[in-house]
């Protein structure tokens, strides 16, 4: 593609052991530091080392790093407590360390559960989100909370120091991390008014209700030299507070600030900075007017509004009832002791987990916790999806590979991302063209290479033929773990044994003793099955893990906090946010961006989900959502004019892009995409699904006058290859607004 333009079940202790947070990737580490962090292990590079076996008496292991069981045996209830129990609420030392950032002391097993999006980094200790330990040691993290998802929770670690380490020295370093990290002493000096005088930070100090002596500490922001400003002191929370001022020289706020902090610090405890987040993501997201409070939760009420509240809003978070962050079951925490274990055991295989159940039962918020535990083992881990309707990583209607080597702490539309390999399907259910949906799992699942796990997400349509095709995967992809997510009562799905998979008949492939379920010609599952030797008869050989999600709404189709059309624009939304420039603090509307230039020879076009007339394909091309593919045969064109296929072909997908134009006289396409140059030379296609550009991309950009190009309330359905926009029922007035209650 060229052009120009300038587009741009094992619950020993054992397998509580394997639940330790060590080293991490390369040379960094994963979390512990500052002399401690008992969460973390240096790093090394390589497999880890061979597990103890489920059956080895845990007595005859001698522990690593010299920790006794019993810390051990502390660390996984202090798992099961981070989502099971919830944690009391004992209040938080926060401190507003300069202007749009903040220092939290957390006690241990302490937890913060908030909405909003921030900077994280650990300076002192420990402390884990969504599973993933963080240290000193590694660089801040974006962290992400909608009140469209699950709200994340940040959580001390239980640190246990060394027994020869001096109580000081601990407390010296902590004092070392919060100086280093803006919140410093500061010396007066001299100055001159918009030259480098001596400027003081904004600071506030809350330390919990119902606590003796200053509690509080606010002052504003004053630059150039000269004495403090005035501060104020609250003493507690509730009713009958006190208060005193300073109106004088004293001892500067920031110094007093740290006194008060570091009066509640404890060696075992972890101190976290917190800074205001802004990406070009999430400002392009913020600038379209339906999703302008994405990050806001619901206002509180002015009588409980707290200086903690003030402390964390000057960052970006609100605190939240914990009942809203992730709940982990019993049958969860179980099967993800039992997943880590098998994937840091060192055997002749790596583990291929499946993970399927119906609709709105948690599965994408499960991936990600098993994930982010993962990878404080290992270096990285493979991620399938094989949900069209509802990716991790890309826009909706793929089937992709993708090796996570980070963790993904976020909704989505967050992290979107080029995966190792990817299959654009063109539509967000497979339900009309099944065949080709097993051909393209086929396609994307042969570039596993099996050198780490993999972890494989599938569709939430465990109903009908939908419970057939999961059915094939499990039988073509041979997983060794399949987790299946249900209420109590399995009203979705019957229990996926082996031996039931084993005995029952597929959409494309045998079960024992039945023929096939789908009369058609050879399917790609049996192509698939004939081309590796005969068909195995055998029973599947996997571990069945079940588990009970306990949060409200689970499998409960159509109570989502929001509905998946709208996640799905976001996830779109998210994609085209990679147009902004990175050090820009303004938006440019999409409308702003130069596209390529594409010549119709240059590329070839296929309709996928719908039978279009030659006549009518340019008018279903222009202002569309389209997956730029490379095929392998040579695109040859006697004309000018455009190249349509007649087939639909499975073949690698590079990115998207909006075909902004059509220009007819000239034979190009105006294709607007953050795809970069390098790779958009090896475009040779243009495929067009039933994916459709969100409204908002339309209507809600600033710099839009008059009549908007493509919108209208007149239009002639009976066109061939036209169509209305699907809307549900329960959502007419609630799709694009976000200032309503999300839950």
């Amino acid at each position: 593609m060229t052009g120009t333009g300038g587009g741009g079940g094992n619950s020993t202790g054992t397998g509580r052991r394997l639940l330790k947070a060590r080293g991490g990737r390369g040379s960094r580490e994963r979390g512990g530091g500052g002399g401690a962090a008992a969460a973390a292990m240096p790093a090394r590079r390589g497999r880890p080392r061979r597990a103890s076996a489920p059956g080895r008496s845990s007595a005859t292991t001698t522990p690593r790093g010299g920790r006794s069981e019993a810390a051990w045996r502390e660390f996984a209830a202090s798992f099961v407590r981070a989502g099971m129990v919830p944690p009391a609420d004992t209040g938080l030392a926060a401190v507003e360390a300069a202007e749009g950032a903040a220092v939290l002391l957390l006690a241990p097993q302490q937890a913060l559960t908030f909405t909003g999006k921030c900077r994280l980094r650990c300076l002192y200790g420990a402390v884990r989100v969504l599973g993933f330990a963080i240290g000193p040691h590694q660089p801040g993290l974006p962290v992400f909370s909608p009140p469209t998802h699950c709200a994340l929770a940040l959580e001390a670690l239980p640190a246990a120091r060394p027994p020869a380490a001096d109580p000081r020295q601990l407390r010296a370093a902590a004092r070392a991390a919060m100086r280093a990290h803006r919140v410093r002493r500061r010396e007066w000096g001299t100055g001159t008014p918009g030259g480098t005088g001596t400027g003081w930070a904004p600071f506030r100090v809350w330390c919990g209700p119902g606590r003796a002596g200053p509690a509080a500490i606010s002052r504003v922001v004053r630059s150039g030299a000269g004495p403090p400003p005035p501060f104020r002191v609250w003493c507690g929370a509730g009713p009958g507070r006190h208060f005193a001022s300073s109106q004088g020289p004293g001892v500067p706020p920031l110094t007093e600030a740290r006194v008060k902090v570091m009066a509640r610090f404890s060696p075992e405890c972890a101190v976290v900075l917190l800074e205001h987040l802004d990406t070009p993501v999430t400002r392009f997201l913020l600038s379209l007017p339906p999703l302008s409070r994405l990050f806001e939760a619901q206002k509180k009420e002015e009588s409980s509004f707290t200086t903690e509240d003030a402390v964390l809003a000057s960052v970006g978070i609100v605190k939240c009832s914990p009942d809203n962050g992730l709940l982990v079951s019993k049958s969860m925490f179980l099967a993800l002791e039992e997943l880590i274990q098998a994937c840091c055991a060192e055997d002749e295989g790596v583990p291929v987990i499946m993970v399927c159940g119906p609709k709105s039962i948690g599965k994408s918020t499960f991936n990600r916790y098993l994930i982010n535990l993962l990878l404080n083992h290992l270096p990285s881990v493979e991620y399938m999806e094989c949900d069209i309707g509802q990716t991790e990583f890309t826009p909706p209607g793929c089937v992709s590979l993708s090796s996570v080597t980070e963790p993904f702490l976020g909704p989505p539309f967050t992290h979107q991302q080029t995966p190792r390999k990817m299959v654009y399907y063109g539509q967000t259910s497979c339900e009309q063209d099944t065949e080709r949906y097993i051909d393209v799992v086929k396609y994307v699942f042969n570039s596993y290479k099996k050198e780490v796990p993999l972890v494989i997400n599938t569709m939430g349509w465990v109903k009908g033929e939908g419970l057939l095709l999961l059915t094939d995967m499990i039988r073509l992809l041979a997983p060794t773990h399949v987790v299946q997510m249900d209420v109590y009562d399995w009203k979705a799905m019957d229990p996926l044994t082996p031996e039931y998979v084993h005995l029952a008949p597929g959409l494309y492939t045998k079960g024992k003793q039945q023929g096939k379920s789908k009369q058609t010609n050879l399917s790609a599952a049996e192509s698939w099955k004939s081309s590796e030797g005969e068909e195995d008869t055998s029973v599947p050989d996997y571990k069945l893990l079940y588990i009970h999600p306990e949060f409200p709404r689970a499998g409960v189709a159509g109570e989502a906090r929001v509905h998946s059309s709208i996640l799905r624009d976001m996830s779109i939304l998210g994609y085209l946010g990679h147009l902004q420039p990175p050090h820009m603090g303004s938006v440019l509307p999409l409308h702003s961006f130069v596209p390529y230039q594409v010549p119709f020879n240059a590329v070839a076009l296929r309709v996928i989900h719908t039978d279009v007339a030659p006549t009518n394909i340019m008018y279903a091309v222009n202002a569309s959502w389209v997956g730029l593919c490379r095929i392998p045969d040579e695109i040859r064109c006697q004309n000018d004019g455009p190249v349509l296929l007649t087939q639909t072909p499975v073949c690698d997908c590079l990115g998207f892009g909006i075909v902004r134009g059509v220009e007819m006289e000239k034979k190009l396409y105006h294709v607007l995409t953050p795809v970069p140059p390098e790779n958009l030379r090896q475009v040779n296609c243009l495929l067009l699904g039933n994916i459709a550009i969100p409204n908002c991309v339309l209507v809600s950009q600033e710099g839009i006058e008059g009549e908007i190009p493509y919108v209208t309330s007149e239009y002639n359905y009976n066109i061939l290859g036209s169509g209305k926009l699907k809307q549900k029922k329960h959502f007419k007035k609630r799709e694009y607004s976000y200032q309503c209650d999300y839950t």
